[in-house]
């Protein structure tokens, strides 16, 4: 029963069914953990801001967040778009799922949930991504891709899917620890599956890139030197992190140099320099670009579509969120996640689990590439893997603790 809720509240917190087969049933399930989260929020603020309970940064970050950047991006929306106060609050309320974060967050510290009971739900929901997207590769062709919300078609690299990677990266970085501790065939055969469906259906540059990078620095600063994990980090991080920066940004656009040779503009190139250039227009305005514009509901004016078309702000990273809560939030937000990700990475120096190894380098990817997959477009799973990193650490360090 407790696998099952975990299975429920992590799939769901991680939006692992949007954009699937099982959307329908994810809206539910969402909608459903959403106001489980607000209750949380209101449970957790009462105990910590009522009855004058001491409350760590981290804790306070997490009950103080939602209803900032809510009461924000309502209030913006409606100075921008003249959208109704209680609709902005509406299209603002995943947010809320950090009261979920925060219980799952106090379970692991109290010990009511174990290691083992997480490591064996990101492996069942590993499982489910693997299959969805062979499944999905070999039953839908580039000529019915249109007839499905979850799937599309790009002239440069055919069938898209638009399912989550973040179980595909843990099992991909699990398998790849594993190879190399005990060197078994099962774990060569995880890997080589994976890799063929990095490269051969999901066919993206920057993740392609994020996933070597990540696997050959942990193969050498952790698995083969781990006693100064610590400075290889900080040195890697120092020499690549600008680099990756602009392969970062690049992604986005790297496309046009070759279209203006080639005269011709994929759909998916076109769409982003639209949406680029709507953002810098709004930005453009000083009160947008200090506070944002706010997020736009679908069930005002139709929404992005109904007021600009095509127009997906995640598509642009940090300039997307940027468009959304402006530049004060955005950064502060960017800034309090590394500094956070950097705690959590050196809190393991010496531990040897696979599991933890795994939600590390889950966290060191969300490092360098924090631009592209910032917290400032919504509570995102790199973040709740380094929540769950940061309360097993703290449990270990408790007297209950079994380590």
């Amino acid at each position: 029963m407790k696998i099952v809720l975990l299975i429920i509240i992590i799939a769901g917190s991680t939006k692992l069914f949007e954009g699937t087969p099982l959307d329908i049933a994810h809206e539910i399930v969402f909608n459903f953990l959403v106001l489980l989260g607000f209750l949380f929020c209101i449970k957790y603020s009462l105990r910590y801001f009522f009855l004058i309970k001491r409350a760590s940064l981290t804790q306070l970050a997490l009950l103080t967040t939602p209803f900032i950047i809510v009461c924000l991006s309502a209030l913006r929306s409606y100075m921008v778009y003249g959208q109704p106060l209680h609709i902005g609050i509406l299209s603002e309320r995943g947010w809320f799922i950090f009261g979920l974060i925060f219980w799952l967050r106090e379970s692991i510290i109290s010990g009511r949930i174990k290691e083992y009971h997480l490591k064996l739900v990101f492996q069942l929901l590993f499982y489910f991504t693997v299959i969805s997207f062979l499944l999905a590769s070999n039953l839908i062709k580039s000529d019915s891709a249109s007839n499905f919300d979850w799937a599309y078609v790009s002239t440069v690299r055919g069938v898209r899917f638009t399912f989550d990677k973040i179980f595909l990266s843990f099992g991909i970085f699990y398998s790849f620890i594993s190879l190399i501790k005990k060197k078994r065939l099962r774990d060569l055969f995880m890997v080589l599956i994976c890799s063929y469906i990095v490269l051969f259906i999901i066919k993206g540059r920057t993740y392609s890139l994020m996933l070597f990078s990540v696997m050959a620095f942990f193969y050498y600063s952790h698995l083969c030197d781990k006693a100064n994990f610590s400075k290889n980090l900080k040195v890697f991080l120092n020499l690549t992190f600008g680099t990756l920066f602009l392969i970062t940004l690049a992604s986005m656009y790297i496309s046009l140099g070759e279209t203006l040779v080639e005269k011709q503009l994929d759909s998916s190139i076109i769409a982003r320099l639209n949406t680029l250039d709507i953002i810098l227009l709004a930005i453009s305005e000083k009160t947008s670009f200090m506070f944002g514009t706010g997020r736009l509901s679908y069930f005002y004016q139709g929404g992005y579509p109904g007021v600009y078309g095509h127009f997906y702000p995640a598509d642009m990273g940090i300039l997307g969120g940027i468009f959304l809560y402006g530049i004060i939030f955005s950064i502060l937000i960017v800034v309090a996640l590394m500094l956070f990700y950097f705690k959590v990475l050196k809190s393991f120096d010496d531990f040897d689990s696979m599991f933890i190894n795994a939600l590390k380098m889950i966290v060191f990817s969300a490092i360098i590439t924090i631009l592209q997959h910032g917290l400032y477009l919504g509570p995102n799973d790199f973040f709740l893997c380094a929540i769950i990193l940061n309360s097993l650490v703290i449990y270990r360090k408790s007297p209950k603790s079994q380590f």
